[in-house]
Order: structure tokens, then C-alpha cells, then sequence
């Protein structure tokens, strides 16, 4: 059975965001002197952890999907509503910018419209044959 085009790009999405994740873990690594200096919500060390945690998360279940891994399937269903989650209370309750506000309904339908690629795509009957069928 070949793989749909359409976890092939939930792959490519997922190892994006591990890689946009693990480059702010970097940065963060770089730059936290500097960062402790500046009036944050939160410590540079969540900053770091946080992002490299998601790098971690994110990676393993792209590889996970991609290795037709039943809990790569559930793993991502789960981890993409809990990255977007936590995006959304720390815009609620650390972010101290103005524009915060104004751009939350951009946000709100960005969001919305990827964890629905996600869940619409993953449990779509052709992807949920692909991780029930071995043969190939």
C-alpha cells in the first residue's frame, strides 16, 4: 500500500516545526545571557526547554508517521492539540505585547485550520488502512 500524499505532508509539517523548534532551542542556548537580561513573562530556561522539549516531541512523531507507527498516529494527534494549546495560554496569559489582541483572530483561525488538517487527515479511512495494513 503506498503511503497518501497527504500524512507525507503532516510528515514534512512535523519535522518542520521540530526543526523551527529545535532552532529556537539553539538560539535560546546562544543568547541566554542575553535573554536573562530582558524583562521576560518567564526564565530563558523555560525558553530553551520549552522549544527543545517540542524539537524532541515533534521529531520522534514525524519519524513515528512516517514508519507507519500506530502511536506515531495517536502521538501526533495528541501532541499537535497540545503544541497548539500551549501556544494559546501563553498568548493569554505571558504575552505583554499590544499587537497580542489584535492579532489573536489570525492566530485563531491559523490554529484552528492546522489542527484541523491534522485530525481531518489523520483520520481520514485511507491514512487509518495505511497503519492497520503491513503489507507492502
Amino acid at each position: 500500500m503506498t503511503r497518501p500524499k497527504s500524512l507525507t505532508i503532516l510528515c514534512i509539517i512535523l519535522l518542520g516545526l521540530s526543526l523551527f523548534n529545535g532552532l529556537g532551542a539553539y538560539s535560546a542556548y546562544q543568547e541566554f545571557g542575553f535573554l536573562r537580561d530582558l524583562p521576560l513573562s518567564v526564565s530563558p530556561l523555560y525558553l530553551l526547554l520549552r522549544r527543545a522539549f517540542w524539537a524532541l516531541v515533534l521529531g520522534v512523531l514525524a519519524i513515528g508517521l512516517w514508519k507507519r507507527q500506530a502511536w506515531g498516529r495517536i502521538g501526533a494527534l495528541i501532541a499537535i492539540s497540545a503544541y497548539l494549546a500551549q501556544g494559546w495560554l501563553e498568548r493569554l496569559w505571558l504575552a505583554r505585547a499590544d499587537y497580542t489582541q489584535a492579532a489573536s483572530l489570525c492566530f485563531s483561525v491559523a490554529d484552528l485550520a492546522g489542527l484541523a488538517l491534522f485530525w481531518l487527515v489523520l483520520f481520514r479511512p485511507k491514512v487509518r488502512q495505511f497503519f492497520t495494513h503491513r503489507s507492502e
